[in-house]
């Protein structure tokens, strides 16, 4: 293997892992817990009205919700490294 010339060693760029989200691009959403759901509040989970056994119309029977803090993902990436982990 040749030695690295003065170019190269210019050339090379230097990374270290990203502070913030230490080094993996993104960061679990703390509303979900990075499940990308939220259990629904009209109906408590149960995917049906309390008061009668009829489908939830907030979640169409589902019993959750996609978490509105990160799209349904779970986890939303670094705004420090932009999503690459590295700095």
């Amino acid at each position: 293997m040749s030695e690295p010339t003065e170019s190269t060693e210019a050339t090379e760029a230097t990374t270290t892992d990203c502070h913030a989200c230490e080094g993996t691009g993104d960061f679990t959403c703390d509303t979900c817990d990075g499940a990308g759901e939220r259990k629904c509040e009209a109906c408590k989970g149960k995917g049906a009205c309390n008061h009668c056994n009829h489908q939830c119309e907030e979640c169409a029977g589902e019993g959750s919700d996609p978490c509105d803090m990160c799209a349904g993902d779970g986890e939303w990436p670094c705004e420090e490294c932009d999503g690459t982990g590295q700095l």
